[in-house]
């Protein structure tokens, strides 16, 4: 129990607690320090994919989002005219910048954002400096609270290099000044000397990356992460993904800056009770204002004020909470998840040993994985 005295003293830990049979009693309050609130430490993932073609390659990419929950995804070589890459359907994801070649297949970069931060991105239009089979570029504005960051997927192909680089210079001069910048993509140049020239003179530094192409003749890093970013405030994990030829980088940041909630939805209440006391109400309503108004106009305003009060009143709009979704069965599947995992392992060996049997093998494996993935649509 605390030390009760009846009269105060002249001590600041001393305070009034209450009284006790008209006396006054003071309660000897402990000199505690508040606890200190911990900050937490809050990421940003962001995932870069080459797909070459993305079209027969959805159901994988799928089922490697929902297991890896990136925030942000780039895709280049998506390999997609415009409307059809418009009606991709990246489960949780919707689509924020692109670019899209008009006059030759393949190619192409893109950026995707999660659905609860779809409302954070704004585009940044690279169609007018990006040049087909040169440098494509797509560019997304994050805004987070007042804070903002610049995504930039480059997809670059073995063309005329002193041209890719000036396009990527052009699209990075649209960016302000001193704002944290992003670069991933497929640059096809494993020698990083000649790519940071152009970056350095925008405080941009590249990554050492392990080999993100591996073959079982070669094995390059032509695919690229570029920020100015601290560099304690990044980390990159190459991943074996088994989309394309072209690992996934995964590429995390520290972003202690407060992230918004994404906004509310807002509906009316329809629901079957209070349908039914809107039938009764308007039964009830009295009609005289709007059946024996000579004036049009004001007949209409009546009828208008007594339908909308009458709605609002039974059927109010409410905020909802977004759900979380169910997942889909695709992806929590057992088998898909067991085979993509043989056949991942299966290619990691082809790539070291070249063998044509571990080839053979590697075929059967992505067949047999392709095949039930199609069943679970």
């Amino acid at each position: 129990m605390p030390h009760c005295i009846k009269e105060p003293i002249n001590n600041p830990n001393y305070l009034l607690e209450q009284t006790i049979n008209h006396k006054h009693v003071w309660t000897l309050q402990q000199n505690v320090q508040p606890a200190q609130k911990q900050t937490k430490e809050r990421t940003l993932t962001f995932l870069h994919q080459n797909t070459d073609r993305i079209s027969n390659k959805i159901e994988c990419l799928n089922t490697l989002l929902f297991e890896l929950k990136p925030d942000f995804v780039i895709l280049t070589e998506h390999g997609q005219k415009i409307e059809s890459l418009q009606n991709t359907r990246l489960i949780g994801y919707i689509l924020t910048a692109e670019y899209c070649r008009k006059h030759h297949q393949k190619g192409g970069a893109a950026t995707f954002a999660k659905e609860s931060l779809n409302h954070h991105v704004d585009i940044i239009d690279t169609y007018n400096c990006s040049t087909e089979l040169v440098c494509e570029i797509a560019i997304a504005k994050i805004t987070l609270g007042r804070s903002h960051l610049f995504l930039v997927g480059v997809y670059r192909t073995n063309g005329n290099l002193e041209a890719s680089l000036e396009i990527l210079a052009e699209a990075l001069e649209s960016i302000p000044t001193n704002q944290p910048v992003l670069i991933m993509g497929d640059i096809n140049i494993d020698s990083l000397t000649k790519k940071n020239e152009i970056l350095t003179s925008h405080n941009i530094h590249c990554l050492d990356l392990p080999p993100t192409r591996i073959t079982p003749t070669s094995r390059t890093s032509i695919d690229c992460v570029c920020t100015n970013l601290e560099p304690e405030k990044i980390h990159v994990e190459v991943i074996n993904t088994a989309i394309s030829d072209h690992t996934g980088q995964l590429c995390t940041i520290q972003w202690n800056k407060h992230i918004p909630p994404p906004p509310a939805t807002e509906r009316r209440n329809m629901s079957n009770r209070n349908l039914l006391n809107l039938k009764t109400l308007l039964r009830q309503q009295d009609w005289t204002s709007v059946f024996h108004t000579n004036d049009v106009e004001e007949s209409y305003n009546n009828f208008n004020s007594a339908l909308s009060f009458t709605i609002n009143s039974t059927c109010p709009i409410i905020k909802l909470k977004k759900r979380t979704k169910q997942a889909i069965q695709t992806l929590t599947d057992p088998i898909a998840v067991h085979l993509r995992r043989q056949f991942t392992e299966a290619q990691d060996l082809y790539n070291t040993t070249g063998d044509e049997t571990d080839k053979r093998n590697v075929a059967l494996l992505k067949k047999e994985y392709d095949l039930r993935l199609k069943h679970l649509r």
